[in-house]
């Protein structure tokens, strides 16, 4: 059974591991330790027999919030653990005073886009070349609260 906690830094090794493997511009340890200690972020963890397998960060300043990152290790996918991440980050941001929340996501990234449109998030604009390694465009999305 996968448990959503609060981030801890004891899981920051295994966080950044799964920051690797999912992406090809990593965040750093510094990185991921920053936005935890970072009091209007909500940073979870989703844990399965003790062991991290996935994480998600949401931003929350006033009536907006962001999604920065959700990532959850390659053989934990296709479960629901990043749509329980996401519904717990978005109730946070909700209760924290926020009405929408936005994102951007690769314009490739097929899964990813299905996901957010499954969550209701709709894209509202694109940002050419926003991605690097490769150089990619961004679909600019966003969901109500």
């Amino acid at each position: 059974m996968t448990q959503i906690v609060t981030g801890t830094p004891e899981q920051l090794e295994a966080l950044t591991a799964i920051e690797e493997i999912s992406f090809s511009d990593p965040w750093s340890a510094q990185a991921l330790a920053g936005a935890m200690a970072d009091p209007d972020c909500c940073f979870l963890t989703a844990l399965e027999d003790g062991a991290a397998v996935g994480y998600c960060i949401v931003h929350s300043l006033y009536e907006q919030a962001d999604l920065y990152s959700v990532a959850v290790h390659p053989d934990h996918r296709r479960r629901g653990i990043a749509g329980a991440l996401l519904d717990r980050g978005f109730a946070w941001a909700k209760q924290a005073g926020a009405e929408r929340v936005f994102l951007e996501v690769r314009a490739g990234n097929g899964e990813a886009r299905r996901l957010y449109e499954q969550m209701g998030f709709v894209p509202i604009a694109l940002r050419k070349k926003y991605y690097t390694a490769p150089v990619e465009d961004a679909v600019i999305m966003e969901k109500t609260l």
